[in-house]
């Protein structure tokens, strides 16, 4: 690594720049300088900039980061490549302003090592994780082309059914995968699912992910949640998630239900504007039929009756396991499906804002009289924005 007095543009590590040039992008460590040298045009403050401070810097000598794909609740994520094989791969940062936090670099960690131990051709493969001297923390993944399921919902509204099921057999195998190492994901849905161009699919942030009975990673030593915490996006959330109790797999396959209910008919199955209201339908309202919000759909009794099973309130009403589900959906009588027309959307989505789609995390208790309404009982209200 070039020493921080002779060659600072080389190194992520050192710390931040102080100035960057909105033009170019190039970062400079000069407070004092006033112009680029490289344009002439005026330099802005870094924070100003924020993570665009960081294109064209090394990491370690090892990775050149080549552009920004996304922003998550605890880092930013860049294309890279590396210095020697010249592959590109996907570096997830923590976001500078958090980097002071103790729980969120914990957390980060935490989904280094969770996605190590996952073995699983759907869950995105991690080639490395790391921390600098200054304290930065890094995550390397391999690079995915294609587009999460959520913007694939988004812009043409309901799937056909064969690949509805198609797509969720692959989460179920990725789940199970996660689950047989003690692993619980906690924040299924179609943003946390990329649907690659080779037609795999690949389940991606584990960053709020549940190790099971009491099993640690290094980094994560302690927990990183009080009991009664919510932690989850409203929308798909599980009944348990959104009482604040404990979670097993189960959860996970009640999200997977949302997920599959919202492929098959381009719509979710609950929804209120208010996320509190919108817990309490999870917990109290019988979800609706496949056929009653998309009758122009055409599914199976045995698919009905795997998504009600699903959706069911009770954990132990739902299937045993994230296997049983591939399985189950794997045996479904389908028919002959021909691909999926390119003519346009099967279905107009009525998607809620965006806003819903992100996770919350609700801790201690709501004010009682809305909660006596359903039942639970907590305080307070923060949201995080999701990640990529």
């Amino acid at each position: 690594m070039a020493a921080p007095d002779t060659d600072r543009r080389n190194t992520l590590l050192e710390g931040p720049p102080t100035r960057v040039c909105p033009a170019c992008n190039e970062p400079y460590w000069d407070r004092e300088m006033s112009h680029c040298p490289q344009d002439g045009t005026r330099l802005e403050d870094a924070g100003e900039s924020g993570p665009a401070t960081r294109i064209d810097l090394v990491v370690g000598e090892r990775y050149r980061l080549l552009g920004k794909l996304g922003e998550g609740g605890m880092g930013t994520v860049f294309v890279a490549e590396h210095a020697l094989s010249l592959r590109r791969v996907a570096m997830k940062i923590i976001k500078p302003e958090l980097e002071s936090s103790k729980v969120t670099r914990e957390r980060f960690l935490r989904e280094c090592h969770t996605l190590e131990r996952i073995d699983s051709p759907h869950v995105v493969e991690v080639l490395e994780a790391g921390e600098s001297p200054a304290n930065e923390i890094y995550l390397v993944m391999e690079l995915l082309e294609g587009r999460t399921l959520g913007e694939r919902i988004q812009a043409e509204g309901a799937l056909p059914v064969w690949e509805a099921c198609e797509i969720a057999a692959q989460i179920a195998s990725a789940l199970q995968a996660a689950h047989e190492v003690g692993i619980v994901h906690r924040d299924m849905k179609p943003d946390n699912v990329f649907l690659c161009e080779d037609g795999t699919v690949r389940v991606i942030d584990f960053g709020i992910a549940r190790l099971l009975d009491g099993q640690t990673v290094e980094g994560a030593g302690r927990k990183l949640t009080a009991d009664g915490t919510i932690i989850g996006t409203p929308a798909y959330i599980s009944p348990e998630q959104a009482a604040g109790r404990a979670v097993e797999p189960t959860a996970d396959l009640y999200s997977l239900g949302v997920v599959l209910f919202e492929m098959l008919t381009g719509d979710l199955p609950f929804w209120d504007d208010h996320p509190v209201m919108l817990l309490g339908l999870h917990l109290k309202q019988p979800p609706p039929k496949l056929a009653d919000v998309h009758p122009a759909g055409r599914f199976p009794p045995a698919l009905e009756a795997l998504v009600a099973a699903l959706l069911a309130k009770k954990p132990g009403g739902r299937p045993s396991s994230a296997k049983d589900v591939e399985a189950a959906l794997r045996a479904l009588d389908l028919g002959v499906h021909e691909r999926p027309s390119q003519h346009g959307p099967t279905t107009v989505m009525k998607r809620p804002p965006s806003m819903s789609r992100g996770p919350v995390l609700l801790a201690g208790a709501l004010a009682v009289g809305v909660f006596l309404f359903f039942g639970i009982v907590g305080v307070g209200l923060w949201w995080l924005t999701r990640g990529p």
